[in-house]
């Protein structure tokens, strides 16, 4: 069963009494309406603001917090908790300015692609409590759920690959290549990370960011920018890049695009809210 709660996406506008429960002054709704927070735009609003606006979506996430306890405790309810595989997972994260943008959709950043991913399988009861510091990607979800099934995953052409092992053993492939695309498809921005080195790329300026997590997980120094990156890992993140390109697999996450006009204004509004057009 695949369950998807569209809060919190904007408007960020949470029922009581999550609208008053985590803002740290008086929450003022305006700041959630979708309008009010598409005039805020590009440019950076005072620090007062910002810290509005993360209130209310910490409140919508409070109330999706509380929707999937409901349903968690219905499954207990109905005495199929213990049998039942439960995975709590995010497509994306939110932007509050950190890179000069709010929402999501454009430069994979941090705040965008590090998102929640859970896994709950009552059966095996040594994986309770169990966290996996290095880094993996949303494309492990299907061969996971199928590994877990018991349906070999071996012969099947997926991008990703089972984290069974992972989760048995308490930790993964800190060298591993995570592979990241922004979801504009006229002008993507790629990104690649292997241990705490990530190197983005904007195919439509033709520059190149260098990040190092270890030191700056908030990504605010550019060592391209800065002068100091190291021209042999930037080659070695490029010749990487070229190889993800030409296997063909980035292009699979392209969407085909939809004439508008056969959507009506209240879905255009909709997706736009969604961050899915412009």
């Amino acid at each position: 069963a695949y369950l998807h709660y569209i809060e919190p996406h904007e408007p960020y506008l949470p029922p009581e009494p999550f609208l008053s429960a985590l803002a740290r002054t008086a929450p003022n709704p305006r700041y959630g309406r979708a309008k009010v927070l598409r005039q805020l735009g590009q440019r950076t609003p005072p620090p007062k603001v910002i810290d509005a606006v993360k209130d209310l979506y910490d409140g919508n996430l409070a109330w999706v917090d509380s929707q999937v306890g409901a349903l968690v405790d219905s499954l207990r309810t109905e005495g199929i908790l213990d049998r039942t595989i439960l995975v709590l997972i995010s497509d994306h994260g939110e932007a509050f300015w950190e890179h000069g943008h709010r929402g999501h959709g454009h430069e994979p950043y941090e705040e965008l692609v590090r998102v929640p991913f859970l896994i709950h399988v009552p059966t095996v009861p040594e994986l309770q409590g169990i966290r996996i510091a290095e880094p993996v990607e949303l494309v492990d979800l299907m061969p996971t759920l199928l590994d877990l099934m018991g349906v070999p995953v071996e012969s099947l052409d997926l991008v990703g690959r089972s984290l069974v092992d992972v989760m048995l053993e308490g930790k993964g492939d800190p060298e591993r290549l995570i592979h990241v695309r922004s979801n504009r498809t006229e002008r993507p921005v790629y990104a690649l990370r292997k241990g705490h080195w990530k190197c983005m790329y904007h195919v439509d300026a033709l520059s190149q960011e260098l990040y190092d997590l270890a030191s700056d997980p908030g990504e605010q120094e550019d060592l391209v920018a800065a002068g100091t990156a190291d021209p042999e890992l930037l080659q070695e993140f490029g010749g990487l890049l070229r190889t993800w390109l030409s296997s063909g697999r980035s292009e699979q996450l392209n969407a085909t695009p939809v004439d508008n006009q056969m959507l009506d204004e209240e879905m255009i509004e909709s997706l736009r809210s969604l961050g899915y057009i412009e």
